[in-house]
């Protein structure tokens, strides 16, 4: 169980939260997809690759994330193929249409390297497809 702080300590905030998400621990490998701009609508937590979001009824609706760890590439088509973006370490993206030009068009996610401290250079030697990447590398 988490520590909680009292609501006299929230400081008048307690007519004002109606609701809160909880997310992955910084550091370790996780996106969290979704559904709508701003981290609104329903959400999806990886912590592996998933070759076919529309298992999860995510397919084509990822419009932000955010990645608490890892570094990740994002696919327009399932099986990983078609126009990607890699996303490197902590990173969110509150509109991946403006950002990266693939939102709602994602279908499926690659986990590309779990450590933190992993470079690009070390991920791109691992990687064997040849799909053009369209990350902006942050």
């Amino acid at each position: 169980m988490g520590e909680y702080i009292s609501a006299p300590k929230w400081r008048g905030l307690t007519d004002r939260i109606s609701s809160a998400r909880a997310l992955p621990p910084q550091g370790s490998a996780a996106i969290v997809l979704f559904e709508h701009y701003n981290y609104q609508g329903r959400m999806l937590v990886l912590n592996a690759s998933n070759s076919n979001l529309g298992s999860n009824d995510f397919d084509n609706r990822i419009s932000s994330f955010i990645v608490t760890g890892g570094m990740w590439k994002i696919y327009e088509h399932p099986n990983f193929k078609g126009r990607s973006a890699t996303i490197n370490g902590e990173t969110e993206s509150p509109n991946i249409h403006r950002q990266y030009r693939l939102g709602d068009t994602i279908s499926s996610v690659k986990c590309i390297g779990n450590s933190r401290f992993q470079t690009i250079e070390e991920v791109k030697s691992e990687e064997s497809d040849d799909y053009e990447d369209w990350s902006s590398e942050y």
